[in-house]
């Protein structure tokens, strides 16, 4: 079990950075599940995925996909 320390947000309509390397995380062949994949490698856990909707002035939904990771150290 850890004590999660630090937690990032990534959505799969913006690109960003990742906190840790800061490598570019956008374009074409960056999906959500890249982005997850990556903080992996720097030792985060996935915590949560869902999704978001908001409403569009037209009236339209937008929704995306949102996954929460963390990461912190272990406890005894």
């Amino acid at each position: 079990m850890q004590n999660i320390k630090t937690v990032v947000q990534v959505r799969s309509s913006l690109g960003e950075k990742c906190v840790v390397c800061k490598k570019p995380l956008w374009g074409e062949d960056v999906d959500i599940a890249s982005k997850i994949n990556h903080y992996l490698k720097h030792g985060y856990q996935l915590l949560c995925v869902g999704i978001e909707g908001t409403s569009q002035p037209q009236g339209q939904a937008n929704l995306e996909a949102v996954a929460i990771l963390g990461k912190g150290e272990k406890v005894k």
